[in-house]
């Protein structure tokens, strides 16, 4: 693959809208989780460099302020494997921990430098709001608690709600009762497979939607 590569890289222009000299702003598209700096917000850098200690904030696509946070790390992939970096710039895909409540689809920015116009959300696709939601509860079946690992409804909603901090899809509301969870998600598919995961997991039983009864099979 080298020579394939060498070949793009002598006849391939770079890409002339990276600005290294403006402050720092990249739109995020994806959300990870690290059980020591907690949620990540991957995207490619659009304008500026990012270091360790910047202090960014995050505009949604109205152009208000929906989180902040200074950036405590900075990581870049080469090839499968994360590595820590001190600084990035324009054009470098990454991943920022430190900002709160950015959330994906929003704009983080350097607030300064941008003159009397002020820093503008970058154009994005909105997520699809969801169209099918299930309830979700602790199995209570005759033959609840003979397998699986998450047989409580409190071990169930801490890996529902660990889930959605990362699955952007996910919209986790609260059921009609306090054991259960709605949880909602923009295709059939989608749900589905989570619940033939939950059951594989055990202690988990599902009802479609708004109905009255419950689908046992899953149980």
């Amino acid at each position: 693959m080298a020579p394939l590569f060498d070949l793009i890289l002598t006849h391939v222009p770079p890409p002339m809208h990276l600005d290294r000299t403006r402050p720092f702003s990249m739109l995020t598209v994806q959300i990870e989780s690290d059980p020591y700096v907690g949620m990540l917000y991957v995207g490619r850098i659009h304008s500026g460099i990012l270091r360790v200690g910047d202090v960014l904030w995050a505009l949604d696509a109205e152009g208000q302020t929906v989180g902040e946070g200074k950036v405590k790390k900075i990581f870049a992939k080469k090839g499968p494997e994360r590595i820590e970096k001190d600084a990035a710039g324009a054009g470098e895909i990454v991943s920022v921990g430190g900002v709160k409540n950015a959330g994906v689809y929003v704009i983080l920015v350097q607030m300064e430098g941008w003159g009397e116009e002020g820093p503008k959300p970058r154009p994005s696709t909105p997520i699809d709001p969801p169209t099918i939601s299930i309830y979700v509860q602790a199995n209570d079946s005759p033959l609840a608690g003979t397998s699986g690992t998450k047989l409580t409804s409190q071990l169930i909603h801490e890996r529902i709600y660990k889930e959605s901090e990362t699955n952007v899809v996910l919209r986790i509301l609260p059921g009609p009762t306090s054991q259960r969870l709605a949880r909602a998600a923009r295709a059939r598919g989608a749900p589905s497979w989570r619940v033939a995961r939950d059951a594989e997991e055990g202690g988990v039983r599902a009802c479609s939607g708004a109905a009255e009864g419950c689908d046992d099979s899953l149980s």
